[in-house]
C-alpha cells in the first residue's frame, strides 16, 4: 500500500537537525491566525514538512500515486547519497555528476513544495514532445489534471518528468546553478536552521540571484553568479554566515527546524519574512542584513 503521508521536505534531510532518539526535532511554527510564533521541543519528524496525498494525480477516473515511484526513486534516492556525500567530505569531494544530482535536487525542492505547487494553480503543463515510454500511465491524468487547472499537481508532475528524463538534456535552472560560484560555509557550532522551504533564493534564476542551503546544523552551501558579493560573504564572521544563510531559509517558510533547546528571537523574527514584502522589498531587506553590523 502506498504511503499517504508525502514529505516534501524529505526525511532524510529533515534527520540532519533531529535531537534526542534521532526521530524528533525542535520546531518554530508561525500561528495563522495570530501571527505569533510558537517554539515547541520534541516535535515527530515523521509529521514535519509533509502533507497527505500531496502527490496524488487525480482527475476523476485515473489516479496516480508518484510519490514513490518518481519523488522517492528518482529524486530522492540519489539526492539522499550526494548530500550524506557533502555533509561528510565537504563539496571539493563532489565529481560532476554529483553537482549535478546536487543541483537537480535544489531545484526540485523548491518544485515540490506546496507553495510552488499554488502558485502554478491554473497553469497548463507544456506537454508538447514529451516521450510516453516511463510515464505513459499518467500521462492522459496530468493532461486532464492540467486543463482543469488542480493545484498545480499537473504542471509540477511534468516539470518533474522533464528535469527526470535523459532524453531532455540540460534543464535551464540546473544549469544555473552549475554556472554558480558556489561558496561552502562550514561551522563550529550547530547554529543554521532548516525550514519547511529550505531553499533559499533572491532574485530569479534568469539573472542574478542568490540561493542558500543549509544541509546541516553547521554546514550550508550558497550558490551566488555575484563574484563580489561570494568575496564579501566569505569574508564575513561566522555570527554574521549564520544570519545570512537562516535569513535566507526562512523566506518563504512558515515553519522552521533546530537542534537548539531555547528558541532564538531572530528566527522567530524573519520566519516568513519574504511574505510580507513585494520584490523590490526583497532585495531591499536582503542588503540590510548583509551590510548591517
Amino acid at each position: 500500500m502506498e504511503p499517504r503521508n508525502h514529505h516534501y521536505v524529505p526525511q532524510h534531510f529533515l534527520s540532519a537537525w533531529s535531537v534526542d532518539d534521532g526521530k524528533k526535532t525542535n520546531r518554530y511554527r508561525r500561528i495563522a491566525h495570530t501571527g505569533k510564533v510558537e517554539f515547541r521541543k520534541g516535535v515527530s519528524i515523521v509529521h514535519c514538512a509533509s502533507e497527505n496525498e500531496l502527490y496524488v494525480l487525480s482527475d476523476g477516473i485515473n489516479t496516480v500515486n508518484f510519490e514513490s515511484s518518481v519523488m522517492n526513486e528518482s529524486l530522492d534516492a540519489p539526492g539522499a547519497v550526494v548530500i550524506k556525500k557533502l555533509r561528510t567530505s565537504g563539496l571539493d569531494s563532489l565529481d560532476e555528476k554529483d553537482r549535478f544530482t546536487l543541483a537537480n535536487y535544489v531545484i526540485c525542492m523548491e518544485a515540490r513544495n506546496p507553495k510552488t505547487m499554488d502558485k502554478m494553480q491554473g497553469l497548463e503543463s507544456n506537454l508538447g514532445g514529451i516521450p510516453d515510454h516511463n510515464f505513459a500511465p499518467w500521462l492522459d491524468c496530468l493532461k486532464n489534471i492540467s486543463a482543469k487547472g488542480k493545484r498545480g499537481t499537473g504542471p509540477l508532475g511534468t516539470t518533474l518528468y522533464v528535469k527526470l528524463d535523459s532524453q531532455f538534456g540540460d534543464d535551464g535552472f540546473t544549469n544555473a546553478l552549475l554556472r554558480c560560484f558556489p561558496l561552502e560555509v562550514k561551522l563550529a557550532e550547530r547554529r543554521l536552521v532548516t525550514s519547511d522551504y529550505p531553499v533559499g533564493r533572491i532574485g530569479s534564476y534568469e539573472e542574478k540571484f542568490i540561493l542558500s542551503l543549509a544541509v546541516a546544523p553547521d554546514h550550508a552551501i550558497l550558490w551566488l553568479l555575484d563574484c563580489e558579493m561570494r568575496t564579501l560573504i566569505s569574508k564575513f564572521p561566522e555570527k554574521k554566515k549564520v544570519q545570512i544563510v537562516n535569513f535566507l531559509t526562512l523566506g518563504d517558510a512558515n515553519t522552521a527546524f533546530t537542534t537548539t533547546d531555547e528558541p532564538d528571537s531572530f528566527v522567530s523574527k524573519e520566519l516568513g519574512w519574504k511574505n510580507r514584502l513585494d520584490h523590490e522589498g526583497r532585495q531591499k531587506r536582503l542588503s540590510e542584513v548583509l551590510t548591517a553590523g
